[in-house]
């Protein structure tokens, strides 16, 4: 057999071998604010959704969300039609994050400080047979000031993200 030929054939055996790593993840992301004290949505709410989409898209995941729902009366409805959509759309997991506040003791509590957060429970359930595969919890850690303000959010947005990322290339 010539180089040419077995170059070929070694190129297709690769190809097929590799190119079910090659297709992107599709997720979907639903958050979930639990706000005793607030029934609209918040900007540390949005800032959360937006740092795990952000995380998400640049290590190569395709994704989407659905609106943030405000209140746990209507989070089971709101799971199932999250769930019901990202079915439709053809994604392969909804990651679930539900965002609990307290803000009993918070000076500003419609601020965006982290010492708002109590803490952040995600869950990821594959779409095709809606099982969870992963779940976590984060509890925010304030070490200095910096990490009471929108960047401190961030940041605790970004552990969420890279746990559920983590979780996620495991499967």
């Amino acid at each position: 057999m010539s180089k040419h030929v077995l170059c070929f054939i070694l190129c297709i055996l690769l190809s097929t071998t590799f190119a079910q790593n090659l297709a992107a993840t599709t997720v979907s992301v639903q958050v979930v604010q639990i706000d005793k004290s607030n029934a609209d949505v918040t900007d540390t709410s949005v800032l959360i959704e937006e740092t795990v989409l952000d995380y998400f898209f640049s290590h190569g995941l395709i994704v989407s969300t659905s609106p943030i729902i405000t209140d746990s009366s209507a989070s089971k409805t709101g799971y199932a039609i999250a769930l019901n959509d990202a079915k439709s759309g053809s994604i392969d997991y909804l990651v679930y994050i539900s965002v609990f506040f307290d803000t009993k003791e918070s000076n500003s509590p419609q601020a965006s400080l982290l010492q708002n957060i109590n803490s952040a429970q995600w869950q990821i359930i594959r779409t095709n047979d809606n099982k969870q595969t992963a779940s976590g919890k984060h509890v925010p850690k304030i070490k200095t000031e910096l990490d009471n303000t929108t960047d401190g959010i961030i940041n605790f947005g970004r552990q969420i993200a890279a746990s559920i990322n983590s979780s996620l290339r495991k499967r």
